[in-house]
């Protein structure tokens, strides 16, 4: 019976996890979706009023691409969809010119647009505008009639609707990227207090389930990048916002060292697991002061997300950094089993990767872990791989000798 309720147990941690990560990303992405839905109204009424009802079909499509829900990159969007429609208008009108209207010749306009999209190395997005194009010039355009002009200036006005909403409605970007960087940060810290909690409980379904959560964590990844790139278009698009947008740096430098701590954590989650799962082949004596060191960092993670607000100085999350290496050390130097060595040699790998991001350079950070913590040598874990001076290598680097310490 047991073993039944454990799958079943996993299964709703993911299912809930899962949930609260989409119900996350519809929240961050309500305003970019309700401005859409406005834009494609808009376009369509003023396509509508200069060329015909029957004639506006390209602007609103070309409106809801231009302020789709991924910001930071609108700009080059709207360039990109003006190109990919006047390469779709031109093969499709030159086709349907020669050959008529039909299957093949709808099959023919695709290919020949495309074709001569990648001919020019254009983007994905301008060359499945130019697929888009000729579809609807081959499949739908010769029953309304109007000019190929009329239909690129269709796309055009929606463009132009996109592009002009995006910089008229008042909305600040950063908050947006302080949204995804708390939840990225928050998941951060929330997954090092499982595992600290699995690692007092020896239960090694919640240590995997801790890792799980991790996975989660990664993937908000790409929309934190989203939002930063939005940061600096916003900037780009209305100068008067370049004060505010400049306030975000500490945004990009926490974000420059989130996939390495990331590497640590996931390195440190496999050593809890390791160790549960031998729990009964060795003394219990290192699992409280390990799970204490991981108590320790999640404080810092905290910390670095309070920094990011103007909420707590880069000293703080320096101290807290350096209160995790204590912490961490003391584990090593009691001479562990191997995957509480390696754990505690994460700990201070992650505590150089939060001092990272508050600004310091890769010397100061080691500088102030050896302090606090002495060498990893002094600290007894010579034998173990892995370590915090590893300076921007790539981060396969950070995580040989420790996939495989379960």
């Amino acid at each position: 019976m047991a073993g039944t309720r454990e799958p079943l147990r996993r299964a709703r941690t993911r299912g809930a996890t899962a949930l609260r990560a989409a119900g996350g990303r519809v929240v961050r992405h309500l305003p970019s979706i309700v401005l859409a839905s406005a834009a494609a109204g808009l376009a369509y009424l003023l396509a509508a009023w200069l060329f015909g009802a029957p004639q506006a079909f390209f602007a609103p499509i070309a409106a809801v691409v231009c302020v789709s829900i991924s910001p930071g990159q609108r700009t080059r969007r709207a360039a990109e969809i003006a190109l990919g429609v006047v390469v779709g208008l031109v093969a499709a009108d030159l086709l349907v010119r020669v050959a008529g209207t039909g299957t093949w010749q709808l099959s023919a306009a695709v290919l020949a647009a495309m074709t001569v999209a990648v001919a020019l190395r254009a983007g994905t997005l301008v060359t499945n505008q130019a697929a888009v194009a000729a579809v609807l010039v081959t499949a739908v355009a010769p029953t309304l009639g109007g000019h190929p002009l009329v239909r690129l200036g269709d796309a055009l006005v929606g463009g132009a609707v996109g592009l002009t909403l995006n910089a008229v409605v008042p909305r600040d970007p950063r908050h947006g990227a302080l949204r995804a960087l708390d939840g990225a940060l928050g998941g951060l810290a929330d997954v090092l207090r499982r595992l600290a909690g699995a690692l007092r409980d020896r239960d090694l379904a919640g240590a995997e389930a801790a890792l799980d959560a991790l996975t989660a964590v990664a993937r908000t990844l790409p929309d934190l990048d989203q939002e930063i790139d939005a940061v600096a278009e916003a900037g780009r698009l209305a100068p008067r916002r370049a004060r505010r947008t400049a306030a975000t740096e500490p945004i990009r430098v926490a974000r420059r060292r989130l996939d390495l701590l990331l590497v640590s954590v996931r390195s440190a989650a496999r050593a809890v697991a390791a160790r549960v799962r031998h729990a009964d082949e060795h003394a219990a004596a290192d699992l409280e002061p390990a799970a204490r060191a991981l108590d320790l960092l999640a404080d810092g993670v905290a910390a670095l997300a309070r920094h990011v607000h103007g909420e707590a100085s880069a000293q703080q999350v320096v101290d807290a950094g350096r209160d995790a290496t204590v912490a961490a050390s003391a584990v090593l130097r009691a001479r562990p089993p191997a995957s509480s060595a390696a754990l505690a040699v994460q700990v201070r790998s992650g505590a150089v990767d939060l001092l990272r991001a508050v600004g310091l350079d890769q010397a100061q950070a080691v500088r102030h872990v050896e302090e606090a913590g002495g060498t990893l040598d002094a600290s007894g874990a010579d034998d173990v791989p892995g370590g915090e001076d590893v300076g921007d290598r790539d981060v396969g680097d950070r995580d040989v000798g420790q996939r495989d310490v379960g």
